[in-house]
């Protein structure tokens, strides 16, 4: 079955060290991502890139290791619209430092049946 429909793609860059409430940014994101109801979300961890500072920042051994603690992650996530909206506002309160956009999309949800 396919389900089509407008929808939001939220894009959440931030540095590896970033935390909130103890925990690991992007699981928190994840997390209240899944609890507040998105369709679905990605956690990307990046091997090199550079943010404000303009300093670029790798692992030294191609590995997910804590080499640098300022690697960058990015979580994608894609969300109905009116989602999307109420979501955009724990995410102000979630992110300490980083860069969020924000893409309307057309959606394409495959689903199997169930038997």
């Amino acid at each position: 079955m396919k389900v089509t429909g407008r929808a939001r793609k939220i894009s959440i860059y931030f540095s590896d060290s970033e935390s909130y409430k103890g925990k690991a940014l992007d699981d928190a994101i994840v997390e209240r991502a899944l609890e507040y109801g998105i369709d679905g979300a990605t956690v990307i961890h990046g091997i090199e890139g550079f943010g404000r500072h303009h300093e670029i920042h790798a692992a030294k051994v191609r590995r997910f290791g804590k080499d640098d603690p300022h690697t960058p992650v990015v979580v994608v996530m894609v969300a109905r619209e009116d989602r999307a909206e109420g979501f955009l506002s724990i995410l102000d309160e979630m992110i300490g430092e980083g860069i969020v956009t924000i893409e309307d999309v057309e959606m394409r949800q495959y689903r199997r049946e169930e038997d």
